[in-house]
């Protein structure tokens, strides 16, 4: 084949490449604790935990919410003394779709959450400023005033290691 020609063939077709698709999972409702500030890993470098003969400035508590059949939810509350934050979060599923409901915990509001049009939906708060100790009781509130989920706050399970 004469060089003009080979300088105007078509090279060979390759094979198509296979489209790689990205599917971002969605992270477990775990509890973690998150440093006060940043670049200060107080739960890194253990500023946080107790040393010996002390107890833990850390608090975790966990509710599983209950309610008619279908519906279902779970509390979460971390705080930690050290560091004077707190956090707490509730997910909530099978209520009705796209309403609000308050949170409260032992009576006193301390948020809301709104459905999508599952009926699931989260709401995640810190710094608390109700009360909140093992046997607090967590409820949703339906804007009738019906309770639909309730839970008792519980210490929540150590996950060992140098975490727990």
């Amino acid at each position: 084949m004469s060089w003009f020609k080979r300088l105007w063939r078509r090279p060979p077709a390759r094979a198509p490449r296979p489209v790689r698709t990205f599917r971002p999972a969605l992270e477990g409702f775990d509890e973690r604790v998150m440093p006060a500030h940043f670049g200060h890993f107080h739960s890194l470098t253990g500023a946080s935990f107790a040393s010996a003969g002390t107890a833990s400035s850390v608090t975790r508590l966990t509710a599983t919410l209950t309610g008619a059949t279908g519906t279902s939810g779970h509390a979460r509350y971390h705080a930690d003394a050290t560091a004077s934050t707190n956090g707490f979060a509730v997910r909530v599923s099978g209520l009705a779709a796209s309403a609000t409901f308050d949170v409260k915990i032992d009576g006193t509001t301390v948020g809301q959450v709104t459905t999508d049009a599952n009926g699931a939906g989260r709401v995640s708060l810190t710094t608390l400023t109700a009360a909140v100790a093992a046997g607090s009781v967590v409820t949703v509130v339906a804007a009738s005033g019906a309770t639909v989920l309730t839970g008792t706050f519980a210490a929540a399970p150590s996950h060992g290691g140098c975490h727990g």
